[in-house]
């Protein structure tokens, strides 16, 4: 036993500090558009977070009679709630997506036709050389559309099939019963947080074929067999549904985008855990031996065929952090038949 193991004393202070700094800047961020806004009219709809909060602010405070602002300060209240909401808003957003990106690098890195494709199609509309791609970008952001880079977005929307990053839950409803399939009972769901779990919605092969391998093109257009075109309605929902679903899928989505643009045509990527399969490299996770396996006989953690399945640590992230190796692209070293490389 070792209790403080992974303790770190000065973890709380860091904590403190880094709260400290968020929320100062955030209060400061709201003062300054306060400020901007309670000299004008409240009129014009913003779409920024931060104003979309002071809009219902300054709404309520406003007098009736009047567009202008009166009051010249927050309400404490309000900034200590919207800070709150605000940090949500940063947190959720940059960890969802970057445990996306890591998922897409690692099916891109074991499928490498899909990663041709992909390639292929940012060489048509980025240009040839990867490293101009930013500056395309920024000349024309529309470059980005989903009609521009339908097989970026199916890899995308695959990727988030297979490995969701988050869900949510609902309350339950005395109208809205759950039906079993098989048996048609229908079971109450008044009184109840109702949990709907994207990872077996997205893993039923009546609705999405072949569901543990990864195949964008089930996501394209035109589809081949055994893809139903289109997809059945509501079946993929890593953002979930309804006026509960996640506020910022577009901006996530775009953000996914621009990293993959500048990125997939310069690296290579591949998982890099120990045990087999993976050369037998010690990787950063030691612990996933499963216990009273012997000597010569090591069984190594795995789901659905998958070392790096999810884990539950805030949201739902690569098992070890996802250890990897990276290249330059076309620079990985190739195996030949005798485990050496060249």
């Amino acid at each position: 036993m070792k209790p403080w193991k992974g303790y770190n004393p000065i973890s709380p202070f860091i904590q403190w500090r880094n709260t400290r700094t968020m929320d100062n800047y955030i209060g400061r961020e709201l003062s300054k558009r306060f400020e901007s806004k309670s000299a004008t009219t409240t009129a014009k709809k913003q779409k920024h977070i931060i104003d979309l909060a002071l809009e219902t602010s300054l709404t309520e405070i406003a007098p009736a009679s009047s567009s202008k602002i009166t009051s010249t300060k927050l309400d404490p209240t309000f900034v200590a709630h919207a800070t709150n909401q605000i940090k949500t808003f940063i947190f959720a957003g940059h960890d969802t997506t970057s445990s996306t990106i890591c998922y897409i690098y690692h099916f891109l890195s074991r499928s490498p036709s899909a990663l041709a494709t992909l390639r292929a199609e940012h060489d048509r509309f980025f240009g040839p050389d990867p490293t101009l791609a930013a500056e395309a970008i920024k000349c024309d952001p529309s470059l980005l559309s989903n009609s521009n880079l339908p097989y970026t977005l199916a890899v995308i929307r695959e990727t988030l099939r297979i490995y969701p990053a988050a869900s949510s839950v609902r309350q339950g409803n005395p109208s809205v019963p759950i039906i079993d399939p098989t048996t048609g009972k229908a079971y109450p769901t008044a009184g109840f947080m109702v949990w709907p779990l994207p990872h077996g919605i997205h893993r039923r092969p009546d609705l999405f074929p072949k569901p543990l391998e990864f195949h964008p093109e089930r996501f394209m257009p035109d589809p081949p067999a055994p893809f139903p075109n289109p997809v059945p309605k509501d079946a993929w929902r890593p953002f979930e549904k309804g006026p509960r679903n996640c506020i910022g899928q577009e901006l996530a989505i775009l953000e996914t985008k621009v990293i993959m643009a500048l990125t997939v045509r310069l690296f290579d990527f591949e998982a890099a855990y120990a045990g087999p399969g993976f050369d037998g490299t010690p990787g950063m996770d030691h612990g996933d031996v499963e216990k009273g396996a012997g000597k010569g006989d090591k069984k190594w953690n795995m789901i659905d065929g998958d070392r790096a399945y999810q884990i539950l640590l805030g949201t739902a992230k690569p098992k070890a952090g996802f250890p990897c190796r990276v290249w330059r692209a076309r620079e990985k070293p190739v195996k030949e038949e005798n485990g050496l490389t060249k």
